[in-house]
């Protein structure tokens, strides 16, 4: 099949194309949590459908949303991170790279106890990036914001708690920035920063 991507695709390809496809995909698996009796087979199946069929119609952007759906399905609901690292490895050599992709590349090793090496991915992607994957950004800080605490940097854990919560603040999520702003104030004490934990 042909290579569809790489590192150095544009950022309109990485960006918007990405984030639209796993608006799709996340709807999809939404359905299926719903459901009575939840088929992670079969939903893995559809994915894997619309990756192959992004890949011979050579859409960049439904490829790596579908590939990033698939690595976590097969990491959240089928509890495989092994696997699931697997399956990112060679997607990633099929279609290339995407923030989307290191970003649920992130997610998997911290599920799988690599805490360290999540972190180091969540640290290169995460600043600067708001416009490649906008819609996940504030969930991906705040799962930095547990790989720091998880390692005791407590301070950086706070600030990735921070810029969380600024990015919920965007997206109107009132009771989600309240938690934030809590698990800051916590963060900010476990840290040290006394004063900081009382202005939250």
């Amino acid at each position: 099949p042909t290579r569809i991507a790489s590192p150095q695709w544009p950022q309109r390809v990485w960006g918007g194309r990405e984030s639209i496809a796993q608006l799709i995909f996340d709807r999809f698996w939404l359905a299926e949590l719903k459901a009575a009796a939840p088929d992670w087979l079969a939903c893995r199946e559809v994915f894997e459908r619309a990756y192959a069929l992004a890949r011979r119609c050579t859409l960049p952007g439904l490829a790596q949303g579908a590939a990033r759906a698939i690595a976590g399905l097969v990491d959240k609901n089928l509890n495989d991170a092994v696997e699931a690292l697997r399956l990112a490895d060679k997607m990633t050599a099929e279609i290339g790279r995407s923030p989307g992709q290191d970003d649920e590349r992130a997610s998997i090793l911290l599920s799988k106890g690599d805490t360290a090496d999540a972190l180091a991915i969540w640290r290169e992607l995460l600043p600067g990036s708001k416009d490649e994957f906008d819609l996940q950004q504030t969930y991906s800080h705040r799962l930095a914001a547990v790989a720091a605490a998880r390692l005791g940097e407590w301070t950086e854990s706070a600030d990735w708690l921070r810029s969380a919560r600024a990015l919920a603040d965007e997206i109107d999520q009132a009771t989600y920035c309240a938690g934030l702003l809590v698990d800051e104030g916590f963060a900010r004490w476990k840290g040290g920063d006394n004063r900081g934990a009382l202005d939250r």
